[in-house]
């Protein structure tokens, strides 16, 4: 790694760790369709219905990077 990387409470370079998993923002990826996501949420919207999870959760953190 060339930055360090804080692991519990410590800041690491280096992880003795077959499989290790770190949280990065995702800069070049479109989250949703526009041609099916965005009116299947408009539906949503316009019956009342409760946005599916998977929405929702994208929805929050578009929400929160702005």
């Amino acid at each position: 790694m060339k930055k360090e990387v804080v692991i519990g409470v410590k800041d690491l370079k280096e992880v003795d760790n077959d499989f290790f998993l770190v949280v990065v923002k995702i800069l070049d990826h479109q989250f949703l369709d526009f041609a099916s996501d965005v009116p299947a949420l408009a539906e949503c919207v316009r019956l009342g219905f409760r946005v599916p999870e998977g929405y929702e959760l994208l929805i929050n953190y578009m929400a929160n990077t702005c």
